[in-house]
């Protein structure tokens, strides 16, 4: 447990303790995860990506989530939010920029947390899972400046993937084809 200001210029940096305070800057081509939590604010320029080495939970302040930067979501269970990573956000996750889109990268994992097609899922079915929470709130969201990359799924598929929101949380929604 430290306080103060982080800048995270690359690499990766996993908290698995905490943050008490200060800012969190995490800069393009650099990664902030882990299963512990941040006590101050959090600005993604890189990315953010809940757990360790598999499905996990971070904990944050509030988030502000800048064009060109990424969530990295993993799931190993379609259907039960225990096999989700979990980002949840004391206080607004805000959206920022117009430069470029933020991604949510979607990662499905084998119960056994290794990469490969994630249990429950039937291709027929609409499914809505929670990428984010945030308590304070959500800023700014706009559909159009999200893209959810679904190279990282490796069930197949024949739908869509989108983005909403539900109250205090950011979903990511899957849509079957015809």
């Amino acid at each position: 447990t430290y306080s103060g200001g982080t800048t995270i210029n690359g690499g990766t940096m996993l908290i698995d303790g905490s943050i008490a305070g200060g800012t969190v800057n995490v800069a393009s081509g650099a990664t902030l995860g882990g299963a512990g939590s941040v006590g101050g604010s959090v600005i993604v320029s890189g990315t953010v990506a809940p757990g360790d080495a598999g499905v996990g939970k971070l904990t944050t302040g509030s988030e502000t989530w800048n064009s060109r930067g990424v969530e990295l979501f993993e799931l190993n269970n379609a259907t039960n939010s225990a096999g989700w990573d979990s980002l949840n956000i004391n206080g607004t996750l805000n959206f920022q920029g117009i430069l470029g889109k933020f991604t949510i990268y979607l990662v499905t994992l084998t119960s056994g947390n290794t990469p490969g097609p994630v249990a429950g899922f039937a291709n027929g079915n609409t499914y809505a899972w929670t990428v984010a929470t945030a308590s304070g709130g959500i800023e700014n969201f706009n559909p159009a400046v999200i893209a959810v990359d679904a190279t990282g799924f490796d069930n197949a598929f024949n739908g869509t993937f989108s983005v909403a929101t539900n109250g205090n949380s950011l979903l990511v929604i899957y849509t079957p084809g015809p």
